[in-house]
């Protein structure tokens, strides 16, 4: 029997001393050796900091990200806003130069017109109303933006010939 105690803590010792030499710092690996030394050391203090500072890291980043995803949102509300305001100056375009057209076509049937100036204004309609569908087509930038700013400023300007020309015609008879 002592022979048997002796086996016994001779192996308890042979454990102990090659479990300190088989030491972790990982907690779900390590032995109780490992585990008492890496609280002793501050080993699992360290690796709790580290985790601790990935986290923080992580955070920053996700509110970073957050921020982001809210100032492109804001970005693509001014574009849809953008987007939609040029579309209503296209279809107030679309109106004005078609009230245009009929307006010609009006002076077309009087007799007292002076027919060189009719056909120069309907072609400048015609013109007019390409530029407009090219633009309708463009994506809007700043640059579509000027253009639709010339276009509506060449419709004003051919809106004041027709409406003198109708006013002389209104004159004359």
């Amino acid at each position: 029997m002592k022979q048997r105690i002796g086996v016994i803590v001779g192996s308890v010792c042979l454990a102990v001393a090659v479990g300190g030499c088989a030491r972790t710092e990982d907690p779900s690996r390590a032995g109780l050796g490992s585990s008492i030394l890496n609280l002793l050391d501050g080993t699992y203090e360290d690796r709790a900091a580290e985790r601790r500072a990935i986290r923080d890291d992580v955070l920053a980043e996700v509110e970073a990200l957050a921020a982001r995803a809210e100032e492109l949102d804001r970005e693509r509300e001014q574009l849809v806003l953008t987007e939609a305001t040029a579309a209503q100056r296209q279809a107030n375009l679309d109106a004005q130069i078609a009230l245009q057209q009929a307006r010609l076509a009006q002076l077309d049937r009087a007799q007292d017109v002076d027919r060189a100036q009719l056909a120069a204004l309907t072609t400048q309609i015609g013109d007019l109303d390409q530029q407009r569908t090219a633009l309708q087509s463009a994506p809007s930038s700043p640059a579509s933006d000027a253009e639709l700013a010339q276009l509506q400023a060449d419709v004003d300007e051919l809106r004041a010939v027709v409406d003198t020309m109708i006013t002389e015609l209104a004159t004359v008879e």
